[in-house]
């Protein structure tokens, strides 16, 4: 026979390879038996049948059929290959590598490494050697081999099998990790066997959340052929503050759905019993922080997204007054939210610390996000209603918006808009501008801000026959560490016998820091009062009053400031010239200032002069005085001058 151009009769000799490397090839025939070696890629060959369904021990029911190549790979031609050496008929090597087309449901082409043929002819079998894209087409599963392992399981030519010892079912859409299996069977016609798995959860994950399966299999063969087959799992998935719960998840190829989200596969979950399956705990709820948020939900799967789960139910809060209140639920890969208000004409009224009741909120929104396992905050806002008894209620056909924010050590609410507000008894204020509460129960304190106009009406049994007008702020500190409550306004007074506007502040303060007495250092810099000889945390009380008055007699115009100020403050224990223990000596300080300002025919000619006087004692001590002149000509030539005089226990004698 020509080795360059072989001639093989098929009928007698239905076994042959073409070799691509015929150097290496040899046989040497003796009595003593057959001595040869045969090594090369193998380029040519008949398709071959290996196993035989008529021996008792087979279960393949069809022969395995070989590949020399394969069809969907057209650039990977020598993958095939042979090395079979003897001595004497005597096999000392043999590695004989192929592919086997695995028919329906499985439709594969798998590869197989090291297969023996024994000195009697017979097949030992051989090692699957699992590709990249190998897979179990019915299902729509990935065959992945298992790390660590030089083969993914073994190929018994004997019984028909494929045992899959090594091996994992990998669907990467949804979960995060392969089914690792300790023993499965994939038979020579294409089906499957026995699965066994060894239920290994590290790492895995459906749609991102932790899970951790203890049962898994795949669906029977469907006879409509138009139908494709599924993965059961069961076991129990982490969901973040909320804990497990357990999902029986049914997840069934669709190859015709392959655009986004399905990407070929559809999620459900089953309420059944199957085998060791159970039905879906389809139930989860949380408590935050010992009863600051309660909340409980019923859940199904996304089946739009694919990705998560929503959820229905309720919330109970405790800062938010009137029962549960509806919220949805949306958890996926992307992370976990809860939604409050379902209902638009829910009403619900804030609880904030020592404000027991501020006013019923509708139209109520709110979210909770979910970070890591726990919830950091919680916000919750709505409209105000104009409802009675309430500490804070909206203004008939006004807007009125409040926001709370809640977490563990922190509450806190703001508002915004028009507003009526009880201060004291017998005493409603309107209110237009923004409030803030925050209620801190880590450091133990109660803050306020309340910025905006305020109006207190005609009629109020503290403003007989008039009314009050003011715009400013007004801010205060209650807690452990400290306590002070401060404010500055621009009143304006009607009824009694006409109009006067004037502006005030006012501080009071218990161990209080200095840099927070903002009101103490006034709107006009010509009056701020020098507070360097003070201590650092002041307990006392301070008032000012700033009246500012217009003057026009047609060809003279002006006007003029008066401006007074008084406190009466103690010094702290560990001060100079304090008591050893408790507070020391008491200490007044007063501020006196004036300024008249003139203009003569619409400014051609203006002219003005301030002075300042301030006093501390007995101790600290303080005092100093200011004097300045300002004046223009023909509204662009103008100018100024001042001069300070001072001495106190702080910064000795001074001028400036």
């Amino acid at each position: 026979m020509n080795p360059d151009n072989p001639k093989i009769p098929i009928n007698t000799a239905p076994v042959w390879f073409r070799l691509n490397n015929k150097d290496f090839t040899w046989l040497n025939i003796t009595t003593e038996g057959v001595n040869g070696s045969v090594v090369g890629d193998i380029v040519e060959s008949p398709n071959l049948k290996f196993g035989d369904p008529s021996k008792p021990l087979y279960v393949g029911i069809t022969p395995f059929d070989i590949l020399s190549t394969n069809p969907a790979r057209t650039n990977n031609i020598t993958f095939s290959r042979i090395t079979l050496q003897c001595v004497e008929s005597a096999v000392i090597t043999c590695d004989y590598r192929s592919l086997i087309n695995v028919p329906e449901p499985v439709k594969a082409i798998l590869a197989f490494k090291e297969m023996v043929f024994t000195s009697t002819a017979n097949n030992a079998g051989g090692k699957l050697d699992v590709q990249p894209n190998d897979s179990l087409d019915y299902w729509g599963l990935k065959l992945v081999p298992k790390p660590g392992f030089s083969s993914a399981g073994l190929v018994s030519v004997k019984t028909g099998q494929i045992v899959l010892t090594a091996a994992g079912l990998a669907e990467t859409r949804h979960f995060a990790q392969p089914f690792w299996l300790t023993w499965g069977e994939m038979l020579a016609n294409g089906t499957m066997g026995r699965l066994f798995f060894d239920y290994n959860s590290a790492g895995q994950q459906f749609d991102k959340f932790n899970y951790i399966h203890n049962a898994v299999a795949l669906s029977p063969i469907n006879p409509d052929p138009a139908k494709k087959g599924f993965l059961r799992v069961g076991g129990t998935a982490f969901f973040p503050f909320f804990g497990g719960d357990y999902l029986h998840i049914v997840d069934t190829y669709t190859p015709g759905m392959a655009g986004d989200p399905f990407n070929g596969r559809t999620v459900t979950l089953s309420n059944g019993t199957t085998g060791s399956f159970l039905p879906s705990d389809l139930t989860i709820g949380g408590n935050w922080s010992d009863g600051l948020g309660i909340f409980n939900f019923n859940i199904q799967y996304a089946s739009v997204t694919q990705d998560g789960f929503l959820g229905t139910g309720v919330s109970s809060i405790r800062n938010l007054l009137g029962g549960d209140i509806g919220s949805t639920l949306d958890m996926n890969s992307r992370g976990t939210c809860i939604r409050i208000g379902t209902n638009l004409m829910d009403q619900r009224s804030i609880a904030l610390g020592p404000v027991a009741n501020i006013s019923n909120i509708t139209r109520i929104w709110g979210c909770v996000c979910i970070k890591g396992d726990a919830i950091e905050n919680m916000v919750v806002g709505g409209e105000v209603t104009n409802a009675a008894n309430m500490s804070i209620a909206a203004r008939v056909g006004s807007y009125l918006s409040a926001i709370l924010q809640v977490n563990p050590s922190l509450a806190k609410i703001t508002i915004d808009g028009e507003a009526y507000m009880s201060l004291v008894a017998s005493l409603d204020a309107e209110v237009n501008g923004h409030m803030q509460l925050t209620m801190n129960y880590a450091e133990g304190f109660l803050e306020g801000e309340v910025q905006g106009k305020f109006m207190v009406a005609a009629g109020s049994p503290v403003l007989v026959g008039g009314s009050l007008q003011a715009e400013g702020q007004v801010n205060w500190h209650l807690g452990i560490d400290f306590n002070e409550l401060q404010g500055m306004v621009a009143l304006k007074v009607m009824g009694f016998e006409g109009g006067v506007g004037v502006s005030a502040g006012f501080y009071i303060g218990e161990n209080a820091p200095k840099s927070r007495a903002w009101v103490m250092v006034g709107e006009d810099p010509r009056f701020a009062l020098n507070m360097s000889a003070m201590p650092d945390r002041l307990t006392g009380i301070y008032g000012y009053f700033h009246l500012h008055q217009g003057i026009n007699l047609f060809v003279i115009s002006g006007d003029y400031d008066i401006y007074v100020g008084l406190g009466a403050f103690v010094l702290p224990a560990p001060f100079p010239g304090a008591v050893a223990a408790g507070l020391g000596l008491p200490y007044v300080v007063g501020n006196l200032g004036g300024r008249i300002h003139g203009d003569i025919l619409g400014g051609l000619v203006s002219a003005g002069a301030y002075f300042d006087m301030q006093i501390m004692g007995p101790y600290p001590f303080s005092f100093q005085g200011t004097v300045g002149l300002e004046a223009c000509v023909l509204w662009v030539f103008c100018g100024s001058v001042d001069l300070t005089i001072g001495l106190n226990s702080h910064d000795g004698f001074y001028i400036q």
